[in-house]
């Protein structure tokens, strides 16, 4: 395991996805995990837990990452991430949420750097995603939004962990994937 620049691209990464939480737990002090299931919420904080730190550690394989792999990694994240705080903009519904778009802006002047290309490409796909999402009235159910977020970060620490060859990553967000959506689902179902 080793800090690099991809550590430092992580860490905003990471303060893009916990902003919003947190904005959100401070909003709603007083919310219940409704998840019944004790070995699903074991999974999920180790899942969790696990993507933070090996995403800050940059854990990375023996196999080099293409240029067209760090094309996929810069566009994929910033996707994922525009995506992410968008829906959160749209479940808050307060202004707060836009903070959040701070590191993803750096994020994103970085990446500037290596491809404008690549930002251009990653925003413009952003934008046609989130005008297909309003067009559909399913955007309104709060239900979709919350699914939606619970699967966004997990894609984005898939995606990083296999462009980048860093299976530990990897491994971490399949435990991830396999228990965040169902305790999601669970909390908003319940509702």
């Amino acid at each position: 395991m080793t800090f690099s620049w991809f550590g430092v691209f992580h860490i905003l990464m990471i303060i893009a996805l916990l902003i919003p939480n947190g904005i959100y737990m401070l909003q709603n002090k007083y919310v219940k995990n409704k998840c019944t299931s004790r070995c699903m919420n074991l999974l999920e904080q180790i899942g969790r837990y696990g993507c933070i730190i090996l995403m800050i550690l940059s854990v990375k394989g023996d196999w080099g990452t293409s240029d067209g792999l760090l094309a996929i990694y810069a566009a994929g994240s910033l996707v994922c991430l525009l995506l992410y705080a968008l829906l959160w903009r749209k479940l808050l519904k307060g202004r707060s949420v836009y903070i959040g778009f701070v590191p993803i802006v750096v994020l994103a002047a970085f990446f500037m750097m290596l491809s404008p290309v690549v930002v251009i490409l990653a925003v413009g796909l952003t934008a046609i995603i989130y005008v297909g999402m309003q067009a559909s009235r399913r955007l309104y159910d709060k239900a979709w939004v919350s699914m939606a977020l619970a699967i966004l970060p997990v894609l984005l620490f898939l995606l990083c962990g296999v462009t980048l060859h860093a299976w530990l990553l990897t491994a971490a967000a399949v435990v991830l994937a396999l228990s965040h959506p169902y305790v999601t689902w669970c909390n908003v179902s319940e509702s």
